[in-house]
């Protein structure tokens, strides 16, 4: 139980850095950083989009935000190709053995586990739909509590 603690404080440190390298400025320490945390562990994929959109937008595009709005003649594709290099050598170094040894479609099909959660992700849904439908049909003549 302890190691297991351990292993979140250090996932929440890096996150830490990646949130303290990018309030210093330096874009491409806070995208090496959450590139290590997300190759530590991929439940992160789920606000990787965020903070892609978020390095993207304060990062490639040099010109300035007004009123949020963007500028797409200021977008740099130079610091885009620096971004994607960073992030890019961290999968490398992290996934290069697997490459080099054909272990790689091995490792995806043990990291993303999908077909184990689709019989009940379809139930789940069906289920779901047909309590909104009964709920729909049946809610004029259900008494509502005060």
């Amino acid at each position: 139980m302890m190691g297991k603690s351990r292993n979140q404080g250090i996932l929440n440190m890096m996150l830490l850095c990646f949130m303290f390298w990018y309030l210093q400025g330096h874009c491409l320490m806070a995208a090496f950083w959450f590139a290590v945390l997300l190759n530590l562990k991929h439940i992160f994929m789920y606000v990787a989009p965020a903070y892609f959109v978020y390095l993207l937008r304060s990062y490639c595009f040099l010109g300035a935000h007004s009123g949020g709005s963007v500028q797409w003649r200021s977008f740099s594709s130079v610091r885009f190709a620096k971004l994607g290099l960073v992030v890019a050598s961290v999968f490398l170094v992290s996934f290069g053995p697997f490459i080099i040894l054909n272990q790689l479609p091995q490792v995806l099909n043990n990291a993303f586990q999908f077909y184990k959660y689709s019989n009940f992700l379809t139930t789940t849904g069906v289920l779901f739909a047909k309590d909104f439908a009964v709920g729909r049909n049946f809610s004029p003549y259900m008494r509502r509590s005060p």
